[in-house]
């Protein structure tokens, strides 16, 4: 396979035009509302995202769109049903529709061949296979805002992030669960470096559970709202009438089914004999590698397989950016984490990158979050116990780990939503109030869960950390199954997050480690996240609870 190249995000303006591309989207962000705020209507420019409405066809009528999965920075992600399947019954026929910026789509995209070369080698008995979706299609569309690569895929469900996030604390997943999520993301990437492929961005947001029972979901029964402009003047060709809330599967079943996985999103995935200069991976999970600006392996999945273990598995962060987006602050927090082992790599790297003039600017300060001193052995534990003693100060949590009960106090009446006058007009966006630009690619990047929710109320926020702090030192530690669970945990993440990437341990080895063993895991033996519904009831599938929207239709 040839080297991949990638085109740039944006589509270079005609001289003749007499608007460019940046002042018209700085003019869609203070002419139009968005009525839902995952939509960002300033993306729908010449080169961006294309418009879909509920019922568009795509591929001469093959492909039929019933509702919106995700909402991107680079692509909108559908719901269509395949009018060719051979079954058509219990949402068989439900496929993903993913339709990139026509920026994106020009020349050779990096993730459409990605996805072909993983298809070219998938006739292997390798059990990672099944753990990464499949390619069913490609095409490109022709739309007001240029020419867009789509690409088919398997449908699936929420992210390990969202489900977590659910929590509003950002939990820690039960014991079970995060080994048993552990194993698949192993196999998966295993399989991915046996035939040369380095994913790039491995973090909660691409990694999907699949849909239990996806005969439940009604995938026909949308939440759209019409977009507007501010002086109630006609909308711009490209700009979309109305815009839909992404659906959200996990609520027409009990989140407690939730078990297999998928590793999604090969938009920074590269061969590793022709590596990629950099990745798009979330600042926070950024290894030491990408922070120096060093050549690229595939021990950079290896580094974010490892944070990410240790956030579902603690529900707590390794790394954290506090203020900047610069990955330079990460430098003294994996010293601090990982000690002196690390000491001569990073001055090397260090030493390195200076000659080299790899930054223009010197380094933000040392931004060091609360909890940002202690070495792996020490902190993991720490973090643990924090969760454990954040959800017991809550009523929402998705871990079964311990004996304690499930206590709801807000939950969605059953029934016909109906949305009172006033509702509405709480919800619209101020006049003057401008959305902020683009969002970076989804994903949990800018979720700090050390941050308690009293935290904006100033001092009392700190105080309310503290006193959790002072909890989760106090909590007992002698509970077999913790214990067993943390020694595993940290023997198996001291083996990734390692400064060095020669040194950092292969999938090879990795999975001969007993924290991702086979336990046998099946979610209807025992309860893995809390559905937040009252004695973990199922959502009847023609509710879908909502906020109340300007422009609802």
């Amino acid at each position: 396979m040839s080297e991949i190249h990638r085109p740039s995000n944006e589509r270079q303006e005609d001289d003749s035009n007499v608007e460019s591309l940046e002042t018209k989207k700085l003019r869609y962000r203070n002419e139009y509302k968005s009525p839902l705020e995952d939509h960002y209507i300033p993306s729908y420019v010449t080169g961006g995202l294309h418009p879909v409405l509920m019922g568009d066809l795509f591929k001469d009528g093959r492909y039929k769109v019933v509702n919106m999965v995700g909402v991107g920075s680079f692509s909108n992600v559908w719901a269509a049903r395949d009018t060719h399947a051979q079954d058509n019954q219990n949402n068989n026929d439900v496929v993903c529709l993913k339709i990139l910026k026509a920026s994106c789509s020009q020349g050779e995209v990096g993730e459409l061949k990605i996805m072909q070369y993983i298809e070219a080698n998938s006739a292997t008995t390798h059990p990672g296979r099944k753990y990464l979706p499949r390619l069913l299609d490609h095409f490109y569309h022709d739309g007001p805002n240029g020419r867009h690569l789509c690409i088919v895929m398997n449908i699936l469900g929420s992210n390990v992030w969202k489900v977590r996030s659910e929590a509003h604390f950002s939990e820690k997943l039960s014991h079970e669960l995060s080994r048993h999520i552990s194993r698949q993301l192993i196999l998966a990437v295993d399989f991915l470096h046996s035939i040369g492929v380095v994913h790039g961005d491995i973090n909660e947001g691409n990694v999907a559970f699949k849909i239990p029972r996806i005969e439940r979901v009604c995938f026909d029964e949308t939440f759209q709202a019409k977009v507007k402009r501010r002086d109630g003047g006609p909308l711009e060709k490209g700009i979309p009438e109305i815009v839909v809330d992404p659906l959200e599967p996990l609520r027409y079943a009990e989140t407690d089914e939730l078990s297999d996985i998928q590793l999604i999103d090969f938009s920074s995935a590269f061969l590793e004999a022709h590596p990629a200069a950099s990745v798009a991976t979330p600042v926070d999970l950024a290894p030491p590698e990408v922070i120096f600006k060093q050549p690229l392996t595939k021990a950079v999945d290896i580094w974010n397989l490892g944070c990410v273990t240790y956030r579902y598995s603690t529900g707590q962060e390794p790394f954290s950016i506090i203020l900047s987006r610069d990955n330079r602050e990460l430098i003294p927090q994996i010293y601090k984490l990982l000690g002196d082992a690390c000491a001569p790599w990073m001055l090397k790297a260090w030493i390195d990158a200076s000659v080299k003039k790899v930054w223009n600017d010197l380094p933000p300060p040392n931004m060091v979050s609360w909890d940002h001193s202690k070495r792996l052995a020490e902190k993991l534990p720490s973090d643990y116990y924090f969760s454990v003693a954040l959800r017991g100060s809550c009523e929402y949590y998705i871990d079964s780990d311990d004996d304690a009960s499930t206590t709801m106090t807000d939950t969605h009446n059953e029934g016909s939503v109906h949305l009172e006058e006033e509702d509405l007009e709480d919800s619209e966006m101020a006049e003057g109030d401008v959305e902020e630009d683009c969002p970076e690619k989804e994903g949990p990047e800018e979720h700090h869960p050390e941050v308690v929710q009293q935290a904006s109320k100033g001092d009392h926020g700190y105080q309310a950390y503290l006193e959790l702090v002072k909890a989760a030192e106090a909590y007992p530690r002698d509970h077999a199954d913790k214990r067993e669970f943390l020694e595993l945990a940290t023997s198996y993440l001291s083996k990734m997050i390692v400064a060095d990437p020669e040194k950092r341990a292969t999938t090879s080895e990795l999975i001969l480690h007993p924290f991702v063993k086979d336990i046998g895991y099946d979610p209807h033996v025992r309860s893995s996240v809390r559905p937040f519904t009252p004695q973990n009831s199922i959502i009847s599938p023609l509710i879908r609870p909502f906020a109340a929207v300007e422009g609802m239709i």
